[in-house]
C-alpha cells in the first residue's frame, strides 16, 4: 500500500518514534474517517505500521471522527471529545496520543541532505509563514462569521448570555425543586394521621 510506504518512511525520521510505536507492536487500532467514509486498521509493528482493509479479530482501540479533527487530536488533552469517539483500551489511547505528540521530525533538516541548507531553511521559512497565515485567516474567518451571526443578523446570541441564561435557568429550577418539597411538607402534615 503506498499510503502505507509513506507514512513509514515519514516515521524513519523520527527513530524515537519508531521505538515507541514498536512496544505497540500487535495491537489493532480501526480508525474511522466519517466524512471521508473510510475505514481501516492500523498495526504498529517493530519498522513502523501496518495498515489493512480489513482485520477478522475485535480491535483493541476504535477511533472515529471527522478527518481534520482526527489531524487534531494530537493536541488534545484527553482522546475523548464531542468530536472524536474512542472505544476500547484507554491506556492504548491515550499512548497513542503521547506518541504522535512527541513526534518530531525536523523536516527542514532531512530536506537539506537533498537541496541544501539554505534552500531548505528558505524553503522552512516559506512553509511556516504560510502555515501562519492559513491559521491567522482561519482564525479571523471564525471570529467574522461569529461577529456577523451574532451581531449583524442577531440569529445567535452572545457567549455571555448563553451562559447567563442557563445560570438563571438552573437558579428557577432550584427554586422550583425547593417550593415543589416545601408543599409536598406541608400536604403530609395536614393529611390526617
Amino acid at each position: 500500500m503506498l499510503i502505507e510506504t509513506v507514512i513509514n518512511r515519514c516515521l524513519r525520521l523520527d527513530p524515537d518514534t519508531i521505538l515507541r510505536l514498536s512496544s505497540l507492536a500487535g495491537k489493532v487500532i480501526l480508525i474511522e474517517i466519517t466524512d471521508w467514509h473510510l475505514t481501516f486498521y492500523v498495526v504498529p509493528t517493530q519498522n513502523g505500521i501496518q495498515l489493512l482493509n480489513q482485520f477478522d479479530g475485535k480491535p483493541d482501540a476504535s477511533i472515529r471522527g471527522e478527518l481534520c479533527k482526527l489531524l487534531q487530536a494530537k493536541n488534545a488533552l484527553s482522546i475523548s471529545s464531542k468530536e472524536i469517539e474512542f472505544e476500547g483500551d484507554i491506556d492504548l489511547g491515550q499512548e497513542i496520543r503521547d506518541i504522535l505528540r512527541g513526534m518530531d521530525i525536523d523536516w527542514e533538516e532531512h530536506l537539506a541532505n537533498i537541496i541544501g541548507d539554505v534552500c531548505a531553511h528558505h524553503l522552512g521559512n516559506i512553509i511556516r509563514g504560510g502555515i501562519n497565515w492559513i491559521k491567522q485567516t482561519a482564525t479571523t474567518t471564525q471570529n467574522n462569521i461569529r461577529e456577523y451571526i451574532q451581531e449583524e443578523i442577531n440569529l445567535l446570541p452572545p457567549k455571555e448570555e448563553v451562559i447567563d441564561f442557563f445560570s438563571e435557568v438552573d437558579t428557577i429550577r432550584n427554586d422550583i425543586e425547593r417550593a415543589d418539597a416545601r408543599v409536598k411538607r406541608l400536604l403530609s402534615k395536614m393529611e390526617p394521621r
